[in-house]
Order: C-alpha cells, then sequence, then structure tokens
C-alpha cells in the first residue's frame, strides 16, 4: 500500500501523461445544439482548471482544422498534459452552415461566435472536475477578437487568452491579406489566383464603403459577408471593450503572421501598455496557426504538419496556473 501511495504521489508530481481522458460533451444555445469535447487529464486528484477555445472565422470544427493541422487539438492535449482542462465544440457555422442565425434575424459576431462560446463557459464551469473560478476563454483569430466580450458576458470568466487578435476592422484586415496573397501567387506565376485576389480586394475596398454614397451595389460584398455582419464589426470595439475588464489576459502574435500582422500586435501593445493584468508577447518564428518556419510565410506551409509551439503551450501553462 506504501508504495503505491508513493508512486501516485510521483505521478502527480512528475505530471499528467500526454493522454487526456477525453468526454463528449454537447454545447447548447436555444435551439442550436453543438457536439463538442471535455478534455480531462488523465491524473484528476482535485478541481482543476479548464479553457474553453473559441474558433476564427470559417466554420471550424472543434479541433480547429488547418490542413493537417489542428490547433485546438495540439493545444488540448499540451494543456491536458500538464493538469489543465479544455472544452472545444464545433461552430454553428459548421453545423447549421447558412441556417445559423436565428429565424427573423440577420448575421453578426453573437450568432457566429459569442453566444455559444458564452454556453461553453458555462457549461465548462459546471463540469463536477472543473473548478469553477479557473475558467478561461482561449480565443484565436476572431474568437481571440471577440475574447474580451465574451468574457464581459459570461459569468466569473477568469481571463482570457487572445491568440492573434486582430485590432483591425474585417475590410482592412482583408484588403492587406488579398494584397500580400496577391503577391504570392505573382511569384509563383499563378495569373487566376491574382486575378482573383485582385477582384476580392475591389469588393473589399467596397466594403469599407458601405453606408457612404461612394459604396458601389454593382461591386457589392466579399462572399459570405452581409451587411448586417459588417455593421456588427464596424460597431465593435476589441480594444476598448479589453481595456474596460477587470481581469488577467495574455496576447500571443507571431511575427510570421501575413494574416494578422505586426501592426495589430503593436497596435495592442499600445493600448494595454499601462493595463497591469495585461501581457502582450510577440514570437518572431511564428506563423498565424502558431507553428515556426522561416522565410516568407504563405498559405501553402499550412499543409505541412508541424508541432504546435512548445514556448506558446508552456506560456499558456503559466498564464492558467498562476
Amino acid at each position: 500500500m506504501m508504495i503505491k501511495i508513493l508512486f501516485s504521489v510521483a505521478v502527480i508530481l512528475a505530471g499528467c501523461s500526454a493522454w487526456a481522458l477525453e468526454r463528449d460533451i454537447e454545447v447548447v444555445t436555444d435551439t442550436f445544439r453543438l457536439p463538442g469535447t471535455l478534455s480531462l487529464p488523465d491524473c484528476v486528484v482535485e478541481k482543476v482548471p479548464c479553457v474553453v477555445f473559441v474558433h476564427g472565422s470559417g466554420p471550424n470544427d472543434r479541433n480547429e482544422t488547418i490542413g493537417p493541422n489542428n490547433v485546438f487539438k495540439d493545444l488540448a492535449d499540451s494543456l491536458s498534459a500538464k493538469g489543465i482542462a479544455s472544452l472545444r465544440y464545433d461552430k454553428r457555422t459548421l453545423v447549421y452552415r447558412a441556417n445559423f442565425v436565428p429565424q427573423g434575424k440577420e448575421a453578426n459576431y453573437d450568432f457566429e461566435v459569442i453566444d455559444d462560446a458564452v454556453s461553453a463557459v458555462a457549461l465548462a464551469q459546471s463540469v463536477p472536475e472543473v473548478d469553477a473560478t479557473k475558467v478561461y476563454v482561449v480565443g484565436h483569430s476572431l474568437g481571440a477578437m471577440l475574447a474580451p466580450e465574451i468574457a464581459s458576458r459570461a459569468k466569473d470568466v477568469a481571463g482570457i487568452v487572445m491568440l492573434a487578435a486582430p485590432s483591425e476592422k474585417l475590410p482592412d484586415i482583408m484588403i492587406y491579406q488579398t494584397n500580400y496573397l496577391k503577391g504570392i501567387y505573382a511569384e509563383m506565376g499563378a495569373s487566376q489566383a491574382v486575378k482573383m485576389a485582385e477582384e476580392l480586394s475591389v469588393k473589399c475596398k467596397n466594403a469599407k464603403l458601405l453606408g457612404t454614397p461612394e459604396y458601389d451595389p454593382e461591386i457589392g460584398l466579399p462572399d459570405g459577408l452581409t451587411e448586417s455582419y459588417l455593421k456588427a464589426d464596424s460597431e465593435y470595439d476589441a480594444i476598448a471593450v479589453a481595456k474596460a475588464l477587470d481581469m488577467r489576459m495574455f496576447l500571443v502574435f507571431g511575427m510570421r503572421d501575413y494574416q494578422v500582422p505586426y501592426s495589430n500586435y503593436a497596435k495592442w501593445q499600445k493600448a494595454l501598455a499601462g493595463k497591469l493584468e495585461a501581457r502582450v508577447k510577440l514570437y518572431f518564428g511564428l506563423n498565424h496557426i502558431l507553428r515556426e518556419g522561416k522565410g516568407k510565410p504563405s498559405p501553402m506551409e499550412y499543409a505541412e504538419a508541424k508541432p504546435i509551439s512548445a514556448e506558446v503551450v508552456a506560456d499558456i501553462v503559466d498564464f492558467v496556473r498562476k
């Protein structure tokens, strides 16, 4: 018996194994039901902290799968090995596609992201193995930008982690991205891709003019965007909401991120410089999905399976455990 006790203590002190205990869950918001996964450390002996993952733009699955890489699944496994639980779920726009908006309503950030994330936080806080006072929101890209609003609406969030959070409005981000990709495609000699990027850039610039006499309805908006969605984007000020929060926050940026470029990091850093609860960190070798690389970043590198940054994982673990 004494040997067994000593062995158990040794395991706890050394940390959990790389294997997580996974449990099927369902995030419910009104009539919308989203399947998901709760990951728990395999050595739970007391209530543990938990993070709730919030996706970037697009119809993402619970793992935030991008090519052979899984941003949230990899993070969940790494956190479980350090004694931290996590909750992830399929995004509403994946499960319900074009029917993600309640009947009679218009598309906005609430229906795409915020409402379900608030429900997910409440679900995490109800898990018996989870310490309800230590539930954190971890958002990526769009989910990071909306993390401050999610935390302001959810009950008793312990803190937020913002991975590659935009500080600029959606049309400006899209204009930057399309112009950058146009250069990449031109270098590759992909003339058709260059043409498509140019056409998208024109639509993005037109989107900036929405609500003004200069807006051209014949040019229209980028596919998938609506006037109501752009209105929600124009009215949301992520930095202002974050500055008003009374909680700890950790912002992560990659120097090789062409989707949320350095200017966004600089803006966040300046805005939160006087906020003691906020930490903003730039990782020089990382791209948008927190993988290391070299040279000029491009979407092609997302097709290569790479491990998530161990430094980012370690910093998130430290933030949650503090």
